[in-house]
């Protein structure tokens, strides 16, 4: 076989699969209801900065 047969071959296998896998994968994930929803309150005491940073007067 010449390489662009191969190469063509191998991309419609690849697609396959990438096909195959996302009706498998998105087959299982509408199984799952999602019935509750958790709202998170985010207030300023928690929105501390990670370091400090210093600034120099170059004055």
């Amino acid at each position: 076989m010449s390489y662009k047969i191969k190469s063509l071959l191998y991309f419609v296998c690849f697609v396959l699969s990438a096909f195959t896998y996302y009706a498998l994968d998105s087959n299982q994930i509408h199984e799952q209801e999602y019935t509750s929803v958790e709202v998170v309150e985010i207030t300023d005491e928690n929105l501390k900065p990670a370091f400090l940073i210093e600034t120099e007067n170059l004055n």
